[in-house]
């Protein structure tokens, strides 16, 4: 434990403010908003479950889910059902986003709403809930993940939750873990309660909110990078660990020149650009070679 050090995410206070451009949607009343991939491991079955209990046949409090990856990462969800309801006309009312967005486009959206809920199971960090806390919206979250670290009792309602342990080494959907895979289950009728608790105070809405906005001043991308910066210079004044000798250099072509190039091959490192101007740009006469290691 010795060894780690945690530098958490930062968040742009600029483009993330309560201040600028509010996106106009057709959602009357109080606007709870979800933003995330709609997958078991974030909760949305949660959440609109607890909403549709907590409001049913009201028309003043509107549920906004913005889906993400729906066409990339998080492809295999059904969300048949939860279009169905939001075209249905139902009340209460959810309201469905599936675009994708520019990040000032989610920015106009979280200053749109009053409140963002994240009921999730597992997150590695959960960037909605520090993006809508610097635009000064309260979050409703789950205890016990990472939101405790950077989001002040003053700042949210916390949902109780219990640990729900999975038979060892693997996760629902087939995944393999290093250990017994566990996580949390927040509890569907205290957030039931918290909803309810977060539409009929305006007033806390907005401390909690204020408490959000100075709790995020904490993470700008200056104080996180100074974060890095410290790290990087106290592990710069350790000895080295190394007790091996050091590698043979690599046998390489017996090139003139050589220029290395590290793309991440995932198709969006522009090396169709840099071939291109390789091959247009330096003669064969000039005894150069590329490498790229694969």
């Amino acid at each position: 434990p010795a060894r780690v050090a945690v530098v958490p995410n930062g968040v742009d206070l600029d483009l993330f403010s309560p201040e600028g451009p509010r996106m106009d949607i057709d959602a009357p009343g109080t606007r709870l908003l979800f933003v995330g991939g709609v997958i078991a491991r974030k909760g949305p079955d949660v959440l609109v479950n607890a909403y549709r209990e907590a409001f049913r046949g009201r028309d003043d409090v509107t549920l906004i889910v913005k889906d993400f990856g729906a066409d990339s990462i998080y492809p295999s969800t059904d969300r048949t059902r939860l279009r169905e309801y939001a075209d249905g006309g139902h009340r209460p009312r959810i309201v469905y986003l599936s675009e994708n967005l520019r990040a000032d486009e989610l920015a106009s959206l979280y200053r749109a709403c009053d409140v963002l809920v994240h009921p999730y199971r597992g997150e590695g960090f959960a960037m909605p809930v520090l993006e809508a806390m610097a635009c000064g919206l309260p979050v409703v979250v789950t205890a016990g993940g990472p939101t405790d670290e950077f989001c002040p009792d003053d700042a949210c309602w916390r949902i109780r939750s219990s640990r729900r342990e999975f038979d060892e080494g693997v996760y629902p959907g087939d995944l393999v873990t290093a250990g017994r895979p566990w996580e949390l289950e927040p509890d569907p009728d205290h957030l039931r309660e918290l909803l309810e608790r977060a539409v009929a105070s305006a007033d806390e809405r907005t401390a909690r909110g204020r408490a959000g906005r100075a709790a995020a001043r904490r993470l700008s991308w200056d104080a996180v990078a100074e974060a890095y910066r410290e790290r990087i210079v106290a592990l710069a004044a350790r000895p080295p660990r190394a007790t091996t000798a050091p590698a043979e250099p690599l046998e390489l072509d017996p090139a003139r020149i050589r220029l290395l190039a590290t793309p991440a091959w995932r198709g969006d490192d522009r090396l169709g650009e840099l071939l291109a101007a390789w091959v247009n740009g330096v003669s064969a006469q000039s005894g150069a070679c590329l490498f790229l290691p694969a």
